[in-house]
């Protein structure tokens, strides 16, 4: 789940020298909340693609393996930006029907594995499965892919 510390430095080090960094240690504007709505942060256009920055505190999302820079100066520890948009993607699909199909089951389990470093078999144990698939919505629903 937790990057090494050497890491973690790095991307930190990537973090401070981009222009998009904040004095307050964030990704761009932090998205907040008032009267109900939720006001996004900044949207940026970045080698010829538009982006919306994360406003992410950068010292505490630096330490998460899933995690990725918004605009791919660093990525999800042994993952590409396609794969943690692949997992994005698929985690969205899967919520809106109401039952997986073995096809899907194999592919969280391999999702899971690979974005967390772990090892698990493939179970159809109903409380295991939503809570994998709630613990990887947690972790990609801020990364953020290209629009296209």
């Amino acid at each position: 789940m937790f990057v090494r510390e050497a890491i973690r430095e790095e991307r930190m080090a990537i973090c401070k020298g981009c222009e998009f960094f904040t004095e307050k240690g964030t990704c761009g504007k932090r998205h907040w909340m008032k009267d109900g709505m939720i006001y996004h942060g900044d949207f940026i256009t970045y080698n010829g693609q538009e982006y919306e920055l994360c406003g992410c505190d950068m010292a505490l999302k630096t330490w998460f393996k899933a995690m990725s820079c918004p605009i791919g100066k660093w990525l999800p520890q042994g993952m590409s930006v396609q794969e943690t948009c692949e997992i994005k993607q698929f985690i969205e699909e899967v919520r809106i029907g109401n039952q997986l199909d073995n096809n899907q089951l194999q592919k969280l389990f391999q999702y899971y594995n690979k974005s967390s470093g772990e090892n698990l078999t493939v179970s159809t144990c109903v409380p295991c499965v939503k809570k994998i698939l709630n613990e990887m919505e947690r972790v990609f629903k801020n990364v953020m892919c290209p629009k296209c």
